[in-house]
């Protein structure tokens, strides 16, 4: 699985995990984790989800957004 950001600029957040798998209904199942790695709140993150197959063909999309609660800032390490 690959991020992409729709902003320009340095990234605010990091993929740090990602799995698909099909389940026995034959629906996808995407989980992943992200981790917010700016100095700030971030509000109003979405996720598309895009799905292509073997040679590269588009399959299909899913677009979902994230609770802010789950982006809070880093907080800055304690100076020695």
């Amino acid at each position: 699985m690959n991020l992409e950001f729709q902003e320009t600029g340095s990234a605010l957040i990091a993929l740090e995990a990602s799995s698909l798998r099909k389940t026995q209904s034959e629906t996808w199942s995407v989980t992943g984790r992200v981790k917010n790695i700016s100095a700030e709140t971030l509000h109003d993150v979405w996720i598309l989800i895009q799905l292509f197959g073997n040679h590269g063909d588009f399959l299909t999309f899913e677009e979902v957004p994230l609770p802010s609660t789950l982006f809070p800032h880093k907080a800055p390490l304690p100076s020695r």
